[in-house]
């Protein structure tokens, strides 16, 4: 399990609970592991990753990289612990999961020293003018893809939890204008629990259809 940061929609105390009982092994930001062993996780079963911090198992490295965001649980907790996006190197492939990040230089920064990606996981949702650090416009995301050198991006942190102020489908239906207008980008936008392989599985803007 990849956890990028600890607030409330990223650290969920019941689904904790669940994998714990299957003994799952949870990578998380330095500050973090201290949530999951007070919920019963085992200290064995905790890696603590701060930037640039690599963990490797199965021939897979996984590597915490910076993104501009902040942390806490409640504000005495503000920013106690780290925040992170992270890199997963294969033998042939390499995949960015970006967590929750305003944009700025750390995607150009990652694309150029971990680059290209084949696949890029790109929060694009509960962006407001009056925390333009805090995770990324539609056109930012646009950008950071590219600062990615990204081969497909598929957009999540959308369409589920209600933060901001903005309707629940205006980022995906603004991403998919900007991405057509840009005519270089390849969106994939699975339902919810999909199998997606990409170049294999079909993909639909399922969205446009609902009533």
């Amino acid at each position: 399990m990849l956890i990028t940061h600890d607030h409330y929609d990223h650290l969920e105390y019941s689904t904790i609970r669940h994998l714990r009982s299957r003994e799952a092994l949870f990578i998380v930001p330095f500050g973090v592991g201290a949530h999951l062993a007070k919920w019963g996780v085992p200290a064995e079963n905790i890696r603590e990753l701060g930037w640039g911090d690599e963990f490797n198992r199965d021939g897979i490295s996984i590597i915490a990289e910076p993104v501009r965001h902040f942390s806490g649980r409640t504000y005495s907790t503000r920013n106690s612990s780290l925040w992170n996006g992270y890199v997963l190197k294969g033998r042939n492939n390499r995949v960015y999961i970006s967590g929750d990040t305003g944009y700025g230089e750390h995607f150009r920064a990652t694309g150029d020293k971990h680059g290209p990606f084949d696949l890029v996981f790109m929060e694009i949702d509960a962006w407001n003018t009056g925390w333009p650090n805090t995770h990324v416009f539609p056109a930012e995301t646009i950008r950071a893809y590219h600062d990615l050198r990204a081969k497909a991006l598929v957009p999540v942190h959308w369409g589920v939890f209600d933060l901001a102020l903005h309707p629940w489908d205006e980022s995906i239906r603004a991403l998919c204008a900007l991405a057509d207008e840009d005519g270089g980008v390849t969106l994939l936008t699975p339902l919810m629990g999909q199998k997606l392989i990409p170049g294999v599985t079909k993909i639909s803007r399922w969205w446009e259809n609902l009533p």
